[in-house]
């Protein structure tokens, strides 16, 4: 199923996905700005999953665009 956030101004909606060997993230903000990415593994060196780790650095990176 897809997550949503709500915030005052609008909401995030993102959904994340595995099957063995691969994993997804889509994403889009509130803001307009959306993204998708797909990964050849389910599992970093650390257990952790591949979109946990890359999901806060694309916020902000897309943070610091000025509009």
């Amino acid at each position: 199923g897809w997550n949503v956030r709500r915030f005052r101004n609008g909401f995030n909606n993102w959904h994340v996905g595995k099957l063995p060997g691969t994993s997804t993230l889509v994403f889009r903000r509130r803001d307009g700005f959306s993204w998708a990415i797909l990964f050849n593994t389910n599992k970093c060196t650390d257990g952790s999953a591949p979109a946990e780790k890359i999901d806060p650095l694309i916020h902000d990176a897309i943070n610091q665009i000025n509009r």
